[in-house]
């Protein structure tokens, strides 16, 4: 004979599992540190599903139904989080994606939102001029480097982490990037156009991102 344990019956419902318990006793119980747990006969399970099958249908479909949002969200958010062993202070990031022929990374150590971009080839000053272009928006948008000097074509577009993320910010999770224009120190621009699979992959992290930094402030 199969055991199932009660602990993992979840879509039955304690009523459920009290008349299980009640007509076919808890089976063999186990118990686990700080988790005691009891297993039921599975035969039982399978006697109680086929009492009402129409009714257990719709139950379990619509329990489907709602978990399958919730598995789909934490399989499209693969934020990456590394907790310092010092401090213990936790950085969210995507890790680095293409943006054109450019990279991007967007970090938070709960403090500030950093879009780190990696423009190979050119140097940038402090303060070098960046226009994005946003789908849905006729007007570009206007941001500065916030690194220093460099010429390992680093562009740092950095925000403070608020609750209420900034709209310059957050237009990078509510709008897809169509194309980004960066003025290196030369005064030279370099246009980076970005393929609908970028513009969809850069939207989406930076959405979890951000709402997830939003939650997990630090002064």
């Amino acid at each position: 004979m199969g055991f199932v344990r009660t602990g993992s019956l979840v879509g039955l419902g304690t009523l459920n599992i009290r008349i299980l318990r009640q007509k076919y006793g808890d089976g063999k119980p186990f118990s686990r540190p700080g988790k005691p747990f009891s297993v039921i006969p599975a035969e039982s399970t399978l006697h109680l599903l086929n009492l009402h099958p129409k009714q257990n249908r719709m139950k379990y479909l619509f329990l489907l139904i709602l978990f399958i949002p919730i598995a789909s969200l934490s399989q499209e958010c693969p934020l990456i989080r590394d907790t310092d062993p010092y401090t213990k202070l936790t950085t969210l990031s995507t890790g680095f994606m293409q943006a054109g022929d450019t990279r991007l990374n967007i970090e938070s150590d709960g403090k500030e939102i950093d879009l780190f971009f990696i423009v190979n080839g050119k140097c940038f000053a402090d303060g070098s001029n960046v226009y994005v272009y946003f789908e849905g928006i006729k007007a570009r948008m206007f941001y500065r480097n916030t690194g220093s000097m460099n010429c390992d074509g680093y562009v740092h577009l950095k925000f403070r982490n608020l609750a209420n993320p900034n709209i310059t910010l957050k237009r990078f999770s509510t709008n897809k990037v169509n194309q980004i224009i960066f003025i290196d120190a030369d005064k030279k621009e370099k246009v980076v156009t970005l393929t609908a699979e970028q513009q969809d992959k850069i939207q989406q992290l930076a959405t979890c991102l951000i709402e997830e930094a939003s939650q997990n402030i630090r002064p």
